[in-house]
């Protein structure tokens, strides 16, 4: 792993809503990765979203995950995930702030095995061998499931790339990643409630929007993600105040 950063454009139907901010970056003893989200105007009550990533540089799984958000007419909230395997614990944490005042929530579960979060499991699609086609992921509260479909090929600054086609569920997120190292993420696609498709794009370097792939080829795999996710198992003790 290295130091990365990379800028992204959000689109739906083809209409600018955004801008996305991935950095990664080493301190003393993890791998910090931080995605800035910052939708324009009126798209999802416009505002930002910040997480934060801390993961083993050698397990390559997660020791934390933070969450906060700002507007889109719910006020600022506060999401955190800790994996401490001194203690055996997953703490989760949440913080709400709205007009009517703050609310808070913590709960802890044994820690039975390593966790993924949401941006250490794209560094795992990343780092995958080439010949893996399907994998469970641990992550809190349930498993991710992934799925590998044909590659295709993507155009980005002029070149058509190869790239790894990945499908998440649940959510149905499609990933494109670069077949050639650093393995960027070219490409996300991730559906909304209301059906429209929120895509990010890697932008290029001059800042320029990526154009449309000239081509892309490769079929559905046909095979099906409706398996349900793994049970946990896990009990947690919970302590609200307000």
């Amino acid at each position: 792993m290295q130091s990365e950063e990379y800028k992204y454009g959000l689109s739906v139907a083809g209409r600018a809503v955004g801008e996305q901010h991935w950095s990664v970056t080493p301190d003393r003893y993890h791998w910090i990765t931080r995605l800035q989200t910052d939708y324009a105007g009126s798209f999802l009550g416009g505002g930002r979203q910040i997480q934060i990533s801390r993961m083993h540089p050698k397990s390559r799984v997660s020791a934390s995950y933070l969450e906060t958000g700002e507007g889109g007419g719910r006020g600022r909230t506060h999401f955190e995930t800790t994996f401490d395997r001194s203690s055996g614990l997953v703490t989760l944490s949440q913080k709400l702030e709205g007009s009517r005042g703050t609310a808070r929530d913590e709960a802890e579960i044994a820690m039975v095995q390593d966790y993924q979060d949401p941006l250490s499991l794209l560094h795992l699609l990343r780092d995958l061998d080439n010949d893996v086609r399907w994998l469970e992921v641990p992550m809190v509260g349930s498993a991710a499931h992934v799925l590998r479909l044909p590659d295709t090929t993507l155009e980005h600054a002029g070149f058509a790339l190869e790239v790894r086609v990945f499908v998440l569920r649940p959510g149905r997120s499609v990933v494109y990643i670069e077949q050639e190292a650093p393995h960027r993420i070219l490409r996300l696609l991730q559906p909304l409630e209301a059906g429209q498709i929120l895509e990010a794009r890697l932008l290029e370097p001059q800042g320029k929007a990526v154009k449309e792939p000239a081509r892309e080829k490769g079929r559905s795999s046909g095979l099906d993600l409706t398996r349900p996710p793994a049970k946990s198992g896990e009990r947690g003790r919970r302590r609200r105040g307000r």
